[in-house]
């Protein structure tokens, strides 16, 4: 796995053993070696492959595009589907070049009336450009995303299957975040600014999904 596949991985199984403590305050007895052992849910790499696998069936996940659309569709029945409460965020921004991007956030929550929250993100676009390749014949074809992209969600979609698995007693806000991808190529004629990157995260930094929104 890359670093950002193993942080995430790590953060996720991180949190839920946080989930399994009690919320409680101070304890006023000791407590055992045993009682004090934290179960934590068993990642299934294959079923987080399978997540990625079917990210890319649906081509690259530009916005704007019809595969942007059906993979925001499944995304969210998937997400629905291990128990989430899910909301969606539709959004517009405008990219580097001029063009409008239609954005949609994805947001599943588990146990969305907890005020002791974990936010887990990741993108799940792909880059409309592969200005990184080195066949430059290939330069205005989309990326697919298998990693950039869809290797992060496969990863959160596994934590959510985990989540709606062990019923964890506090708040998980899983955020697949939109539009990520769509900054400028090296090669722009013209200033770069580093706002024409993240835009479905700075739509919902601007406006969240949940009013007066905190996490941990």
């Amino acid at each position: 796995m890359n670093n950002r596949i193993s942080a995430l991985l790590i953060a996720g199984l991180i949190s839920f053993g946080f989930c399994m403590c009690s919320a409680g305050g101070q304890q006023s007895t000791p407590v055992s070696e045993s009682q004090n052992k934290r179960q934590v849910p068993q990642f299934d790499a294959d079923s987080a492959y399978s997540y990625v696998a079917r990210q890319v069936d649906f081509g690259p996940r530009v916005p704007g595009t019809p595969a942007q659309k059906e993979a925001a569709q499944w995304l969210e029945n998937e997400l629905r589907r291990h128990g989430a409460t899910v909301y969606v965020q539709n959004a517009e921004a405008t990219a580097y070049d001029g063009t409008r991007l239609p954005i949609i956030n994805i947001i599943g929550s588990f146990n969305p009336e907890a005020r002791n929250r974990v936010l887990l993100m990741a993108h799940w676009d792909c880059r409309h450009l592969s200005d990184n390749d080195p066949d430059k014949s290939k330069y205005n074809t989309p990326v697919d995303g298998a990693n950039d992209g869809a290797s992060g969600v496969g990863v959160l979609l596994e934590v959510a299957r985990q989540a709606g698995l062990s019923n964890p007693k506090m708040g998980i806000d899983i955020f697949l975040t939109d539009a990520e991808d769509y900054g400028a190529p090296d090669d722009f004629k013209g200033t770069h600014k580093e706002s024409w990157w993240a835009l479905g995260t700075q739509a919902w930094c601007r406006k969240p999904h949940v009013d007066g929104y905190r996490a941990n």
